[in-house]
């Protein structure tokens, strides 16, 4: 049957409605993400550490660095308070194992730990466990154990130059993760002498990063080409600024953990407290 005049101009009506219906959720749509599935956020790497005695607050840094779904999951130490107390370890893997579901966790030796037995049953990691190399994309991170002889003329100094000799040439980034801080405004500047022992190897073969805890606080320091992280912030007892530091770039007081992404060329950082504030960001270019 014809269409009424009336009908005819209800019908334009509503068919410019629906069009432009259409291209209002086709522009949300190149805006608003869908819905993340477990592989949208492969890219992400988190570091962290020292989680040690407040519970609550590790459980909710555990629940924020969830909501990233990271491919791998980087502590810089001290676990625990007391390494040879077998029911610390029962708290932590209570609190981390959502991310043991969905994340592959790599952690080094704080001193907590006090070199215990129930670290290496905790943990299955490649190597001797108390040093190793893991490939995450295009960064390469070189997990070491501060606590052990590390120096010229060790073991460790000797596996980590040769790491560093044979780097892939597709690896855009190496970032070194160990416990002690070489560079520090904290309570323990320098404790284990890595400025003399460590660094020197590490600047000569242009490493990017460099991720420490055992003081608990953010600081992000610039030394010789490469960025000091430390991340300490997982639980542990707060610690304040106490020293004037040369290199230091950016300092805070708080809980926290730190979200690794790589966009081409670029590494991006940033860190986020307890509240999903952000506490800093920077990017590097690779130099390789």
């Amino acid at each position: 049957m014809p269409q009424t005049p009336k009908g005819s101009c209800l019908l334009k009506s509503f068919r410019s409605f629906c069009a432009a219906l259409c291209v209002f959720f086709l522009a949300l749509a190149t805006v608003a993400p869908a819905a993340a599935g477990p592989s949208d956020y492969s890219d992400y790497i988190v570091v962290y550490g020292d989680a040690r005695t407040n519970h609550d607050i590790h459980r909710k840094i555990v629940g924020h660095i969830l909501t990233f779904r990271p491919q791998a999951v980087f502590s810089t130490g001290d676990q625990v308070n007391r390494g040879t107390n077998p029911e610390e370890w029962v708290v932590f893997n209570e609190i981390v194992a959502p991310l043991y579901k969905t994340s592959e966790f790599y952690p080094v030796l704080g001193n907590h730990e006090r070199n215990a037995d129930l670290y290496f049953k905790n943990f299955q990691l490649p190597g001797n466990e108390r040093w190793y190399s893991v490939r995450k994309g295009p960064v390469l991170f070189l997990m070491l154990d501060s606590n052990w002889l590390i120096g010229p003329g060790s073991n460790q100094h000797a596996w980590l130059e040769k790491e560093l000799q044979n780097i892939p040439r597709d690896v855009k980034f190496v970032a070194a993760v160990f416990h002690h801080p070489a560079i520090s405004s904290g309570p323990y500047p320098d404790e284990k002498s890595l400025q003399k022992r460590l660094l020197p190897l590490l600047e000569k073969y242009r490493v990017d990063l460099v991720f420490v805890g055992h003081e608990h606080v953010y600081e992000r320091s610039f030394k010789d080409g490469i960025t000091h992280v430390t991340t300490g912030g997982g639980g542990a007892p707060l610690h304040l600024k106490l020293r004037h530091n040369p290199y230091g770039q950016v300092f805070a007081s708080v809980h926290h953990f730190c979200v690794l992404r790589t966009v081409g060329q670029t590494l991006e950082v940033r860190a986020y407290d307890t509240e999903m504030a952000l506490i800093d960001e920077f990017w590097l270019k690779s130099r390789r």
